[in-house]
């Protein structure tokens, strides 16, 4: 079995979110449920899931790779080698299902801890949200000839 964890961080905060496990060493969302179901470690992977959400499990070393990296936003995809992170990459624009698809395709037994993390994501997302300000007068030459354009094409419609 193989899997891979994913911990968000918006803003100051880290938000460990799932970990996926597949009969595949690219561990996404597995094909075959059934067999997944029917592992004798079913059990333990959905604890450790569990764990590693409830706890915020290896916070401090993905915020030493997000403050490298200088991203505030992102999600972070790793597995574990002898115990310890190996992050394959950050996303800076993770892409991230609605909740009617995340609470639909996933495992009943893994619902609680999935609304959990969802809860803190959304937490820290709404609490970074700015209210609208005046707007920006943007004088560079090249994006006044953009704007040029864009009226242009506002005022055509569409077909």
């Amino acid at each position: 079995m193989w899997q891979r964890f994913a911990t968000y961080r918006v803003g100051s905060r880290l938000i460990a979110h799932h970990n996926a496990v597949d009969f595949r060493w690219a561990a996404k969302d597995v094909e075959d449920k059934t067999r997944l179901l029917a592992h004798p470690m079913f059990g333990a992977f959905v604890e450790n899931e569990r764990r590693f959400v409830t706890d915020n499990l290896y916070e401090d070393v993905l915020r030493q790779a997000f403050d490298l990296a200088g991203i505030d936003y992102g999600r972070a995809d790793f597995s574990l080698v002898d115990g310890h992170p190996q992050i394959f990459e950050i996303n800076t624009n993770p892409a991230h299902g609605s909740h009617r698809t995340i609470y639909r395709e996933t495992f009943p037994a893994r619902v609680e801890t999935q609304r959990l993390s969802e809860d803190r994501l959304y937490a820290a997302l709404s609490a970074i949200d700015m209210p609208i300000g005046a707007g920006i007068a943007l004088d560079d030459p090249a994006l006044r000839t953009q704007q040029v354009f864009r009226r242009l094409f506002l005022g055509l419609k569409r077909a």
